[in-house]
């Protein structure tokens, strides 16, 4: 399973959304809107890792990298909220 397509994820993406939409500090805005749009890439690259759909092997080191980076990512989005 994809974790673009976990309802967590889904839930998590719209609470940051949501959140980002009522800031009303343009700097501060423009800065969590670019760590959601990272947040949503690295998502796709932890699921592109592990597609059959890419050839070549799956490699744990660059995708546990991905996984820092997304916790990252996810820790600092939750201070928004």
């Amino acid at each position: 399973m994809e974790l673009s397509k976990i309802e967590q994820y889904k839930m998590d993406i719209a609470k940051y959304q949501n959140a980002v939409s009522k800031l009303r500090d343009v700097r501060k805005k423009q800065h969590y809107e670019n760590l959601l749009e990272s947040f949503k890439k690295q998502t796709n690259l932890i699921d592109d890792g592990h597609s059959s759909y890419f050839p070549g092997k799956i490699e744990p080191k660059i995708l546990r990298d991905n996984i820092k980076t997304l916790s990252s990512l996810r820790y600092e989005l939750n201070k928004l909220l």
